[in-house]
């Protein structure tokens, strides 16, 4: 049997409409008791934007029976070992089905790591029925249609392009220590034996504050019993996702600017080796 259609959906529209449509579905969800996500839905569903002033009214579309084939179309289907594959088809919610709190939380968790085990497990379902519940989940038509629209929202968030990954990799290989941190000598006052002041040269490391750092470019951070250490994201890596991906593509507009780098810093780490073999023969 579907399931009724909430007076709540109902309740939400006049809200809205009697506001004027200035009312914020936050607003909406909070004076009903429900979550935004909620009433963000129903406004998409139920098309809002496109009522008219007065009731709403909704068209029965009544569905025209097909003709039987002979041929046997394969219905789609999950395989449950593989519960970590991603949604790839797209679903439209069928009408009068809404989602529970549960089932509501599971698309969320589900979205960001990909997983319906731990999803179901996140979303409160038991951990001894997850992987069960989590494969009948994305298996029905309503949550596979909101899955699908998280993903929309996502992707539409992320917007990530070829030149961003480039830029990405060149900022990693060519990062400087400078960006992160100060170090050199200064003077500093001290006291000998009998209080009297003198001064002295010492040495010094200071980090840059978090919000003048790439931090993206950073990946550990850790601080111990001799101060605080941190280790940037592998320039080997992004070298060689570099020297590979110009390789292919030689006349990317970035090309230019990885081989004068490149070139650069290959002088900087001549120039250190003389210094250090220098010193050796000291």
């Amino acid at each position: 049997m579907p399931r009724q259609r909430s007076p709540q959906r109902d309740k939400a529209f006049e809200i809205w409409k009697n506001s004027g449509g200035k009312k914020q579905p936050k607003d909406i969800a909070s004076e009903l008791g429900v979550s935004d996500v909620q009433v963000r839905k129903w406004k998409s569903e139920d098309k809002w934007d496109g009522e008219k002033k007065g009731n709403v009214t909704k068209k029965k579309i009544k569905s025209v029976p097909k003709k039987k084939s002979n041929v046997t179309k394969p219905k789609p289907s999950i395989v449950p070992n593989q519960m970590s594959v991603g949604v790839t088809a797209v679903f439209s919610a069928p009408d009068n089905v809404e989602l529970t709190e549960k089932e509501d939380l599971f698309c969320k968790f589900f979205v960001v790591n990909m997983n319906a085990t731990q999803a179901a497990i996140k979303a409160g379902y038991s951990p001894n029925s997850a992987r069960g519940i989590g494969y009948e989940n994305l298996t029905k038509q309503h949550i596979r249609a909101e899955v699908e629209r998280l993903k929309a929202i996502r992707n539409q968030a992320i917007m990530l392009s070829e030149d961003d990954i480039v830029e990405r990799q060149m900022r990693i290989a060519f990062a400087d220590m400078t960006d992160f941190l100060r170090f050199g000598s200064r003077e500093v006052l001290k006291y000998d034996k009998e209080g009297n002041e003198f001064t002295e040269y010492v040495n010094y490391i200071d980090l840059n504050r978090s919000t003048d750092v790439d931090g993206g470019l950073i990946s550990e951070i850790k601080q111990g019993v001799s101060g605080i250490s941190f280790k940037l994201e592998s320039r080997d890596k992004a070298m060689k996702w570099l020297s590979d991906y110009f390789e292919i593509n030689p006349e990317h507009k970035h090309r230019k600017w990885y081989d004068s780098e490149k070139l650069k810093l290959s002088k900087e780490e001549l120039t250190h080796r003389k210094e250090t073999d220098s010193l050796r023969y000291f």
